[in-house]
């Protein structure tokens, strides 16, 4: 029964644990809506995106911040182009 209560305990404190690294990352429930609403009506680009950017320690963590950003865009602007059939390339305005 020891042991069973010790492995309870050793569980409840990881999931916590990750729980609080989750909010410290991606904020409260509120914050996360916010973010899928922003999404669904194509505005990305909100206070979530700011945070990320504020919330960095450092000035390499805000390099690097900045860089995946930059990154994500890429991915969904090269997305859009294909959707719409503009083509691939960053350079194809409107081709």
């Amino acid at each position: 029964m020891v042991v069973l209560i010790q492995q309870t305990k050793y569980l409840l404190d990881r999931m916590i644990a990750r729980q609080e690294a989750d909010f410290k990352k991606l904020g409260g429930v509120r914050e996360r809506m916010h973010v899928a609403r922003a999404a669904a009506r194509g505005g990305e680009w909100d206070k979530a995106l700011y945070s990320r950017l504020d919330s960095a320690a450092t000035p390499e963590d805000l390099a690097a911040r900045e860089a995946e950003i930059r990154r994500e865009l890429a991915r969904a602007a090269a997305s859009i182009r294909r959707r719409k059939g503009w083509g691939g390339g960053a350079g194809s305005e409107g081709t």
